[in-house]
């Protein structure tokens, strides 16, 4: 992690239309210098792990002090609902977009869009898991749906009658994924 790191979700943020534009710019200078390359590789190892990392980290230290079990419990079950909410997401958009939407997505766009527009869910878990009594901070999550707009007007150029329903379709499956699979995974194992 380093300084453009923090920017990025800095600008994502504070002016995601501008920062979408670059995002598409980047990935296409990379896709010109180097096809074989996926961009978002890239994106996954340095933009979404660690802020999943940090994430993760944020929960240990605000569970601690409900013992170093339920901390680590809670870790575990962070770290892997998101990683697998960001790949199930991923999918799922793919597929909806092609088959209902007439927009085609490819998966390397795909994941762009779902890691840059689930920032502000992992900044608003970061700071909630941290501090422990900012539960309204989730409020918040709303914001989300302003940058999947930006989004998927620069990555996909969704046209003006499909914006409103694959709006609500990409919001809700990329805010909804965590929490589904989080519970699912306390069905599964109810230790967790």
């Amino acid at each position: 992690m380093n300084k453009a790191f923090f920017n990025q979700i800095f600008n994502i943020l504070v002016s995601p239309g501008k920062t979408w534009d670059n995002i598409v710019y980047e990935e296409e200078q990379t896709q010109k210098e180097n096809p074989d390359t996926e961009h978002s590789c890239n994106v996954f190892r340095s933009y979404v792990l660690p802020l999943i990392s940090i994430l993760t980290l944020a929960t240990f230290i605000g569970m601690y002090h409900s013992g170093l079990e339920i901390a680590i419990k809670n870790c575990i079950s962070i770290f892997i609902s998101n990683i697998a909410a960001f790949y199930i997401s991923v999918y799922i958009i793919k597929s909806i977009g092609n088959k209902f939407y007439d927009i085609e997505i490819n998966e390397n766009r795909t994941k762009l869009f779902v890691g840059y527009s689930s920032t502000p869910i992992y900044v608003i878990g970061i700071i909630t898991n941290l501090l422990q009594l900012t539960f309204f901070l989730k409020i918040f999550y709303i914001y989300t749906a302003y940058i999947i707009w930006e989004g998927i007007t620069i990555l996909f150029k969704v046209k003006n009658n499909d914006k409103g329903g694959f709006l609500v379709f990409t919001t809700l499956v990329i805010m909804l994924m965590p929490i589904a699979i989080k519970a699912f995974f306390s069905i599964l194992l109810p230790g967790f």
